[in-house]
């Protein structure tokens, strides 16, 4: 079966659910360590495109690939600049930054140490440059 050629709107698979030592799902938690089973899975499309979905690395048209894939076309991505990766983030950086000198401001009292951690913590967050041309992500640390 090949999803790239955009013909299949239902698809019937299967799951492994394995219990290794880092497992969270309460069905492989019932079992023991090493041990796995299968589950069969009913896939309708809109769960296959979900699975299929772009990530948000890049700007976009759209991200839903298999769309693409169903309508035989592509489309080209450019990288986002700071300011626009800012503006469309998931994550609040200046909450996050405000965030942390609230909680500097609490440890001020608490002890010396943490509040010298703290802070070099904040020192590094400031000093992050995010360079988002050509998919490169560069963390600098001074």
């Amino acid at each position: 079966m090949k999803l790239f050629d955009g013909t299949i709107i239902e698809l019937d698979t299967r799951v492994d659910i394995k219990h290794t030592l880092l497992t969270r799902q309460k069905e492989a938690l019932k079992m023991a360590k090493g041990r796995w089973k299968t589950r069969p899975e009913h896939l309708s499309l809109d769960k296959i495109k979900e699975l299929l979905m772009a990530d948000d690395k890049r700007q976009r048209e759209t991200y839903d690939s298999y769309q693409l894939v169903m309508e035989r076309r592509n489309i080209s991505s450019k990288a986002w600049n700071f300011d626009e990766y800012v503006a469309n983030a998931e994550y609040d950086f200046l909450g996050l930054f405000q965030a942390i000198l609230k909680a500097c401001g609490k440890i001020l009292y608490a002890s010396e140490n943490l509040l010298r951690l703290c802070f070099n913590v904040l020192y590094f967050l400031l000093f992050v440059v995010l360079t988002m041309e050509d998919n490169i992500v560069v963390y600098y640390y001074m």
